[in-house]
């Protein structure tokens, strides 16, 4: 009698989304300078056991707690005709590397790194169709986000990169971000995560310029000190915005350097006051998909630690 294939569930979906994107947290690791790059071990290793263990409870097959790492796994799947795995000898050397790392404190050579990336790649294209019959590239990782609204800009995103608009999939990527903090707290007139009241649109330092000098009476300002003070006072408004965008990232806890480098890779996305939306880059801007991911990956861990925030903002039983 055949096994049945089990059918997907979003539960089991969304477990391989969290999968994919712990792979490409250890992908990203493993091109660090030395030694940074060694935590790529752990995380490819982590990634591929939360695989293995989904593809046990999947499949509906026992897996022992004690035992040899590769034995338990691919020995006691392979009980099921979906079960039978690819890879085995790459996972093991994984297991060799990472406990060789974690336990030893051996750090891994580069060929070791180079390996271990190439490995679980491989496990994870050629085992992802065989037990739950997606594509492993077509796990969609969006599906971790709670935020509804971000979540379905973020699968715009992913249709646009799809079809070869990667600037317009990219822009998408600002607007997913930028929406995560429209809601409370950040959107609070007062409070700890505003920094003061948004300033929704910066004058023009022309326009500054000419209400200072065309001031009324005796209270108006000679034309060339009011050209300094509007400049100033330009320059001011542009770094508050400024400090106060990045003050929200830093007091979420979203790691600064990656939020940078998000901004270096996005375009400027801007909406004007018809309603118009406006996408400006650089005359040779052209990122990659590698970019892309790298963006898309940003903005869904950002999705997830503003959940965290806002868990630790629920009001006490005397302010409720």
């Amino acid at each position: 009698m055949t096994t049945p294939t089990p059918a997907m569930t979003p539960e089991v979906m969304k477990r391989l989304a969290f999968i994919r994107m712990l792979h490409q947290q250890g992908t990203a690791q493993s091109h660090q300078a030395e030694p940074l790059n060694c935590t790529c071990i752990l995380a490819f290793h982590d990634a591929v056991e939360l695989f293995l263990l989904l593809a046990g409870e999947h499949l509906a097959v026992n897996i022992p707690e004690t035992g040899k790492f590769d034995n338990r796994y691919f020995d006691n799947l392979a009980k099921h005709p979906d079960g039978k795995l690819s890879g085995r000898k790459g996972v093991r050397r994984l297991n060799d590397h990472r406990n060789n790392f974690k336990h030893a404190h051996a750090w891994p050579s580069r060929d070791a790194i180079e390996d271990a990336r190439a490995d679980t790649m491989a496990f994870f294209e050629d085992n992802t169709p065989r037990v739950f019959g997606v594509a492993y590239d077509a796990i969609d990782m969006a599906d971790l986000i709670p935020q509804e609204r971000v979540r379905d800009i973020v699968k715009q995103a992913q249709e646009k990169e799809s079809s070869d608009d990667t600037i317009e999939a990219m822009a998408l990527l600002v607007d997913a971000f930028d929406d995560l903090f429209r809601g409370k707290p950040w959107s609070d007139t007062e409070g700890a995560y505003t920094f003061g009241p948004r300033i929704r649109r910066s004058l023009r330092e022309a326009d500054i310029h000419r209400v200072l000098e065309h001031g009324r009476g005796k209270s108006a300002i000679p034309t060339a000190k009011a050209g300094d003070l509007a400049g100033q006072i330009a320059t001011i408004t542009e770094v508050v915005i400024a400090l106060q965008g990045a003050m929200q990232v830093l007091a979420s806890g979203i790691d600064y350097p990656q939020y940078d480098r998000f901004q270096v890779l996005t375009p400027h996305v801007a909406y004007m006051m018809s309603g118009d939306r406006r996408v400006a880059h650089h005359q040779n801007y052209a990122p990659s998909k590698e970019d892309f991911e790298y963006c898309k990956r940003f903005v869904i861990s950002s999705a997830l630690r503003l959940v965290e925030v806002e868990g630790h903002r629920s009001a006490p039983p005397w302010l409720a």
